[in-house]
């Protein structure tokens, strides 16, 4: 019973872990904070880096910021170095070891330190396409290209079971002239175990630690010192033990900032800032390799505090229109048969614009989504800008129940924490 509640604690409330992606779509954070205000009872957003988001609404004295300082942030600041890929002399995708890192992890190694390689995605290569008619292998239900992996020897989409042996032939031309491109973990160990001779590697990726894995467990033997060079995914970062590291290196960098979300450089900047937690008080180092160290956020990150980046960032959303400046909803039809879906999204956009000529809200769309097909389902997205969202709610509620049919699914998020 709530009866009895005395106050509710919310930790990373930025965690895209607290929204519901099956109805009712709920975001735990926004239902947390509505039943504290109705209870009358105290609410606490837990974390040691928050949100842009939760930082606007400091400014604003809508909420009291308990502990300001944040001392990572100055730790990272005097810690990180930009390492700029683009004029190596080396092939493209071997400039993900280049010989800087190569000789600073052999420097670490043979004082018996350790060394963290994040890689952005698993597998061995993460694209496969036709050398003749330049067709991408992609999966049939999903329409994303498929990656390999050299261990399980397949290629496979990252969003459903979908799998190939990995010797395909070309669906377009049916040629077997498959080239492999990209570099995903497994292939950066098998670099590593070439150039590096010292190393001793653990890698942990979605491969090798599905969901419901005890991370720590894995993990055991580079904590205890069994391995010393660690390669692995971001979501492995938050189980590794603080100030155990002397080297961190992002080896792409880029493709956090190139994700099509708005969020994106907020969420690049806090991994960062707790990923310097783990790095160890003296001659700790994070390496950034980018093709544009120039990019207003890495510049950012030399300061002592947050605040430039947090500045300009709240600045850019504030012109293009993003919370936390106004409230946006998403509206993601899906069905089977693409052609009724995006005349349903079309439909829903005219006659939500109709109905609002006089208010502010600006209706964009529709599109397909970022993900344009999930298995086997068609996406097409509407986004809408604005701020009194109660009678945007409404006009909605209308506009979807006049236009919906049992064909067609519409989830509408307000201010969702993720882009999908």
């Amino acid at each position: 019973s709530f009866a009895r509640l005395a106050g509710v604690i919310v930790e990373d409330p930025a965690d895209p872990a607290y929204s519901s992606e099956r109805h009712p779509r709920l975001n735990i954070p926004v239902v947390a904070e509505y039943l504290t205000q109705q209870m009358n009872i105290p609410l606490v957003f837990g974390g040691r880096i928050p949100s842009l988001e939760l930082i606007y609404r400091i400014r604003q004295k809508e909420i009291q910021e308990i502990h300001p300082k944040t001392p990572s942030e100055f730790q990272m600041a005097s810690r990180v170095e930009i390492l700029d890929l683009r004029k190596l002399p080396m092939q493209r995708e071997r400039r993900m070891l280049p010989p800087q890192l190569i000789s600073k992890m052999e420097r670490v190694l043979s004082q018996n330190g350790r060394t963290v390689l994040v890689v952005p995605r698993k597998g061995f290569f993460t694209l496969a396409a036709c050398s003749r008619c330049r067709e991408v292998l992609a999966c049939p239900q999903c329409g994303t290209p498929l990656s390999h992996s050299a261990e399980r020897r397949k290629l496979r989409c990252a969003h459903c079971a979908f799998a190939l042996p990995d010797n395909p032939i070309c669906p377009k031309c049916h040629s077997g002239s498959i080239q492999f491109r990209g570099v995903g973990a497994e292939r950066i160990v098998q670099w590593l175990t070439r150039d590096v001779a010292q190393s001793n590697i653990l890698r942990l990726d979605r491969d090798v630690a599905p969901r419901g894995t005890d991370i720590g467990k894995l993990l055991a033997p580079f904590q205890n010192g069994e391995s010393n060079v660690l390669v692995c995914t971001p979501f492995v970062l938050r189980s590794i033990e603080a100030r155990s590291i002397t080297l961190m290196a992002f080896l792409a960098a880029d493709y956090y900032l190139r994700q099509v979300d708005y969020h994106a450089e907020d969420i690049f900047y806090r991994l960062l800032v707790e990923s310097s937690d783990l790095i160890m008080s003296e001659n700790g180092e994070m390496v950034l390799q980018s093709y544009m160290p120039d990019h207003p956020f890495y510049l950012s990150l030399g300061e002592e505090t947050g605040e430039p980046f947090r500045d300009r960032a709240l600045a850019d959303r504030e012109k293009l229109g993003y919370p936390p400046y106004l409230h946006i909803y998403v509206l993601t039809f899906q069905g089977k048969a693409e052609k009724s879906v995006a005349d349903c999204a079309k439909r829903v956009a005219d006659q939500t614009k109709k109905s609002d000529e006089k208010s502010r809200w600006v209706v964009l769309g529709p599109i397909p989504a970022h993900l344009a097909k999930k298995r086997g389902m068609y996406r097409y997205q509407i986004l809408i800008k604005g701020s009194d969202v109660e009678p945007m709610a409404e006009r909605l509620k209308e506009v979807l129940r006049k236009n919906l049919s049992r064909n067609i699914q519409c989830a509408v998020d307000l201010d969702p924490p993720r882009m999908q």
